[in-house]
């Protein structure tokens, strides 16, 4: 196999080119789906009550599932980042781990063979 080229390896600007690319065929479809399904349906959701067509009102359904899976994930994130800087700070006090096994374990061998007995 070659070696790239500088320049020809994924980018950043390269991704951002194919995520465009597949929203742009996603709303696509999803600008079909909205044609196709003019009906009108009875939508009851807290205190609102409507008519809306039936594509509206899945298209709403979805965009709220997914603000609920962005928010779980940014928590998450925000979770791991807590994490992530507490380590840090420890390490920052009492320095990283040591390499060395502790006493009760035995040492690992050094080689990447397995040993044979």
């Amino acid at each position: 196999m070659q070696k790239a080229y500088p320049g020809e390896r994924r980018t950043r600007l390269s991704a951002v080119w194919s995520a465009l690319a597949i929203a742009i065929i996603a709303l696509a479809a999803i600008l079909v789906f909205i044609l196709e399904n003019p009906g009108s349906v009875e939508v009851s959701f807290l205190m609102f009550h409507g008519r809306l067509p039936l594509a509206i009102a899945l298209l709403f359904a979805m965009m709220l599932g997914a603000v609920i899976v962005l928010a779980v994930g940014a928590a998450r994130i925000f979770q791991l980042r807590g994490v992530a800087w507490r380590a840090r700070r420890m390490n920052a006090r009492t320095g990283p781990p040591s390499e060395t096994p502790a006493p009760d374990q035995p040492e690992a061998p050094s080689s990447s063979r397995p040993a044979v007995q």
